[in-house]
C-alpha cells in the first residue's frame, strides 16, 4: 500500500521500515519500529571512535556506602532529614544518581576552572581547596564536633582577595594555555582592578554554582537569595574558616593584613550563555545563624540518638513560586503556592521512601495532583476574597 503525501512531507525508506516526515510538525506516521540514529554508538567493537571512546572513559565510579560521623557542608539547609540520615547511616541508595547526572555535575568542574582563570588573570587568586597542597594532599574546611553537634566538613571552591599583583598576573596570562583574543581580554580584567583596587581587595571565599540557561532565566525569580542550601553551605565555609590562621596567612602572603575572613560570594553561572548572577554571604546574618544552628542541631540530634527522622512532606508551599488563575475573565498572579518536593523526586533513597519505582516518577506525581490542586484553590479563595470577588 503506498502511502498518499502531500508535498510539504518528506518520506523515507528505512530498513523495510517506512516513516512520514514533516518538515514543521515532525514524524506524523510510522510503524512500530523505532528509528535507529546513524551515530557510532553500536560500531563493531574493532571501529574505533572518539564517541565510544568519551563515553566509555568518562563512565563514573561507583561509590560504596559508607557511615559518617560529620555533616558534609553541600547538604546543611535540605529539608529532607530522612534522606540525610539514610546517607550518613550508610544505607544502600535505592536511586543512585545514573552516569549522565554525575556527569553533569562533574561538568561543572569546568566552569570552576573558567572562574579560576578570571580570578588569576585578576591577580586576585588565593588558594582553592580543590588543589593539592605541596603535600599532594586536599585541604579541608571543619568545625570541630562538640558533645550536641556532629563536626561539619567539606571544601570550598576559591579564597580570593589581597592586593592584585598585576606583574604576577600577566606572567600567569602569557604562560597560560589561553587564545590571543582570551589574553587580551584577561589583560584588561587584570588592569582593571589593579587600577581600581591599588590598596587591595577584602578577602572572600567564592562558591561556583554552573547551571543551566533555563533555570537561570526561566526561574530567575528563584535566585534573588540564592538556594537556601547553597547559603548555608557557604555560610558553613565561613564559619569554618572566619578566624582560621592558616587562611589568614594566605591572605597575608597575598598583600592584606586582616583578623577574619566575613564575607562570601555565591557565583551562579549560566552553562549556556556563561550570564552570571553573584550573591553576598556574611557570617553575620543573624537569619543564617540561627537556621545554621537549628539545621547542625536538629541533623547531630538525629544521629546522636539514631533516630530516624520523619520521611518528608511531599507536598510544600513554595514562597517563589508563582500561582496564575483567572476568574470572570480577570487574570490573577500571586506569589507562592503548593507545589511538590523537589528533594523528594530527587533523592538517592526515592524507591525505599515512597515505594515507587524510579521509572514511576510520573506516578508518584500523579498521586499527589489532586492534594496540590485542593491547597491552591484555597490560596485562590483568599485572594479573591481580598478583592472582594465572591466566590461559591
Amino acid at each position: 500500500m503506498v502511502e498518499k503525501v502531500n508535498e510539504e512531507v518528506i518520506s523515507e525508506e528505512n530498513n523495510g521500515t517506512h516513516f512520514l516526515y514533516s518538515e514543521t510538525e515532525g514524524v506524523i506516521d510510522s510503524s512500530e519500529k523505532e528509528f535507529q540514529p546513524k551515530d557510532m554508538e553500536n560500531a563493531e567493537p574493532d571501529t574505533w571512535s572518539v564517541q565510544k571512546i568519551w563515553n566509555d572513559i568518562t563512565e563514573v565510579e561507583k561509590r560504596e556506602p559508607k557511615v559518617r560521623d560529620y555533616i558534609s557542608f553541600g547538604n546543611i539547609g535540605k529539608d529532607d532529614y530522612w534522606s540525610r540520615f539514610m546517607k550518613m547511616k550508610g544505607i544502600p541508595e535505592s536511586n543512585p544518581f545514573e552516569g549522565r547526572v554525575i556527569r553533569i555535575f562533574q561538568a561543572g568542574e569546568t566552569f570552576h576552572d573558567l572562574v579560576k582563570g578570571v580570578f588569576r588573570s585578576a591577580g586576585i587568586y588565593i588558594f582553592s581547596q580543590d588543589d593539592l597542597n605541596e603535600k599532594g594532599e586536599r585541604d579541608w574546611s571543619e568545625i570541630p564536633a562538640t558533645k550536641t553537634q556532629l563536626k561539619q566538613f567539606g571544601a570550598f571552591d576559591i579564597l580570593v582577595g589581597g592586593k592584585p599583583d598585576l606583574e604576577k598576573a600577566m606572567r600567569w596570562i602569557e604562560t597560560s594555555d589561553m587564545t590571543e583574543f582570551q589574553k587580551d581580554k584577561a589583560i584588561k580584567i587584570a588592569e582593571y582592578f589593579s587600577d581600581k583596587f591599588p590598596n587591595g581587595l577584602k578577602p572572600m571565599i567564592y562558591e561556583i554554582k554552573s547551571i543551566n540557561s533555563q533555570a537561570f532565566w526561566g526561574k530567575k525569580n528563584y535566585l534573588h537569595e540564592a538556594y537556601p542550601h547553597h547559603r548555608h553551605q557557604l555560610f558553613g565555609y565561613l564559619k569554618a574558616n572566619h578566624k582560621n590562621p592558616e587562611m589568614l596567612k594566605r591572605v597575608e602572603e597575598a598583600g592584606i593584613k586582616v583578623d577574619s575572613i566575613d564575607e562570601g560570594r555565591l557565583l551562579y553561572i549560566s552553562k549556556d550563555d556563561l550570564v552570571m548572577a553573584e550573591f553576598p554571604i556574611s557570617i553575620y546574618n543573624e537569619s543564617l545563624i540561627a537556621s545554621y544552628k537549628n539545621d547542625i542541631d536538629t541533623m547531630s540530634g538525629y544521629i546522636l540518638r539514631d533516630e530516624e527522622p520523619p520521611k518528608p512532606d511531599y507536598v510544600i508551599f513554595n514562597k517563589r513560586k508563582t500561582l496564575p488563575f483567572q476568574k470572570n475573565k480577570i487574570k490573577y498572579k500571586v506569589r507562592g503556592c503548593y507545589v511538590m518536593n523537589w528533594e523528594v523526586t530527587w533523592s538517592s533513597y526515592f524507591t525505599l521512601m515512597t515505594g515507587f519505582k524510579a521509572d514511576k516518577v510520573k506516578d508518584f506525581e500523579d498521586t499527589l495532583k489532586a492534594e496540590i490542586k485542593e491547597k491552591n484553590e484555597k490560596i485562590k479563595a483568599k485572594i479573591l476574597a481580598k478583592v472582594g470577588v465572591i466566590t461559591k
